[in-house]
């Protein structure tokens, strides 16, 4: 898999790692405790799962602005020889999400912020309700940087990725004019070629981004009414629908770029191939064994068909006995 080492596909394991986190350590625990119509897991439990929710949520969201600004780099510059990073940076830098996510989930530990049950009681977020001065900073913060921020790197690099398209479009039908579809320069070939790549990834990752609104604008846009709007206007039904998106929006992400992704799409169908002829080889094995030992004759029958004189061992006493006859 040394081929899939590149930096989207870093960020890509990175968004996955942070979804599954979600997916496996909440979704159950919400869907159990919505079946008993409460709570499960005590005080300490919905601080933690609360914990996890916001960590992989705020990972998501950087990560995906992370992919967005490489995309931009690669296909407004053209050059990806220059921005090649090696794997230790590009490992930095996935571990820079990870901490500066987790500082931002951690405060509410702290007393910067508070987790508390939200909806029906049968999930567990950061405390949007409680109007204290520190508790709406630490709102007022997270909503910047964990989602204005990103998303106005994530706007700004698709408006320039747009931008830049647009103009290669023009420069390789006028170079096509110029020279001819088959006279084209060879870096002309790649080029065209390198930014037809990225532009499908960059569709990718516009799909991701669109899901990951449709899922969180809501989440934000409550939260603000709750800190500045009408709290009366806030159903326990209204407070869980954007609960439901945010975690449905989990097992897509992984999904959409699991199907969209040639390289990851092929190298998966060849480890499952790998992995049935392997289980198939073994098989196979296992049956030769077995046949061959079915055609060789049992030793135990053997020995019971045997005449009681003509056993080994019987033959060894009769030579010792006749040894001291003798002497």
């Amino acid at each position: 898999f040394r081929s899939l080492r590149s930096f989207s596909n870093l960020m890509i394991l990175n968004l996955t790692i942070a979804d599954l986190s979600l997916a496996v350590g909440n979704v159950p625990i919400f869907v159990i405790s919505s079946f008993a119509n409460d709570w499960i897991l005590g005080a300490i439990g919905c601080k933690i799962y609360a914990f996890i929710g916001s960590l992989t949520s705020y990972v998501s969201i950087n990560t995906l602005a992370a992919i967005a600004v490489d995309k931009c780099i690669v296909i407004v510059k053209t050059l990806p020889a220059q921005r090649s990073a090696s794997s230790k940076t590009l490992y930095m830098l996935s571990v820079f999400i990870w901490i500066y996510s987790l500082l931002w989930s951690v405060t509410p530990f702290l007393g910067f912020g508070f987790y508390i049950l939200e909806g029906f009681d049968t999930s567990c977020t950061v405390d949007f309700l409680t109007r204290q001065t520190l508790n709406r900073t630490y709102i007022l913060c997270i909503f910047f940087f964990h989602f204005i921020f990103p998303l106005s790197l994530i706007s700004g690099s698709y408006s320039l990725i747009f931008i830049a398209v647009r103009r290669y479009r023009k420069e390789y039908e006028l170079a096509t004019n110029v020279y001819g579809e088959n006279e084209l320069p060879v870096r002309v070939k790649n080029e065209n070629k390198m930014l037809a790549n990225e532009n499908k990834t960059a569709r990718v990752t516009f799909i991701v981004i669109s899901i990951f609104c449709i899922a969180w604008v809501p989440y934000a846009t409550v939260a603000l009414i709750a800190q500045f709007g009408d709290i009366t206007y806030l159903t326990p039904m209204k407070a869980a629908i954007p609960c439901i998106l945010a975690k449905f929006s989990t097992v897509l992400n992984p999904i959409i770029y699991a199907i969209s992704q040639p390289k990851f799409r092929a190298k998966y169908i060849k480890f499952r191939f790998d992995r049935k002829a392997k289980f198939a080889r073994n098989v196979n094995i296992y049956k030769c064994n077995f046949q061959t030992r079915s055609l060789l004759p049992n030793p135990n029958e053997t020995r019971r068909s045997q005449p009681p004189n003509s056993r080994p061992e019987h033959i060894k006493l009769n030579k010792l006995l006749h040894g001291q006859k003798r002497l």
